[in-house]
C-alpha cells in the first residue's frame, strides 16, 4: 500500500495517510513503528513556511513510500526533520540533506534509513 507517515506528536505515534484512490487522503493507522521501501522524503514548502510564521508545528512534511511490514531495519541513518531548522529531511551521519531512501524505519524517536541518496541541490 503506498502511504505517506509522519509523526503524530499529538498522539505520540506514527500516523499512517493513505495514497490508494479508495481511501486516499484518510489516516488508515496509528503505529509505534512503521517500516517502508522506495521511500521519498517530502516537504510541501508552503506548510514549513506558514509554520514558520505561525511559530507552530504543522504536518506539512512526510515519509512517502510502500508500506512493508516484511521490511525490518534493525541500524539505519538518523533522518530528522526540523522546519525551524532545516528546509529539508536531514542525515547528521551525512551531513547532508536526503531525497529518498530504499527503505525507512519510521518511529516516535525519528526515522532510519537504508541506501540514502543526497537531495540535488537544484531541486
Amino acid at each position: 500500500m503506498k502511504v505517506d507517515v509522519y509523526l503524530n506528536l499529538n498522539r505520540d505515534c506514527v500516523s499512517v495517510k493513505s495514497r490508494e484512490s479508495e481511501t486516499y487522503g484518510k489516516v488508515v493507522s496509528h503505529e509505534p513503528k512503521v517500516h517502508l521501501r522506495d521511500v521519498e522524503f517530502v516537504v510541501q514548502p508552503a506548510g514549513r513556511e506558514k509554520g514558520r510564521e505561525q511559530k507552530v508545528k504543522n504536518v506539512h512534511a512526510f515519509v512517502r513510500g510502500k508500506w512493508d511490514e516484511n521490511v525490518t531495519i534493525h541500524d539505519g541513518d538518523y533522518v530528522t526533520y526540523n522546519p525551524f531548522r532545516h528546509d529539508h529531511f536531514y542525515s547528521p551521519e551525512l551531513d547532508a540533506y536526503v531525497a529518498e531512501a530504499s527503505e525507512v524505519a519510521v518511529t516516535r524517536k525519528g526515522a532510519f534509513a537504508k541506501d540514502l541518496s543526497p537531495l540535488d541541490p537544484n531541486r
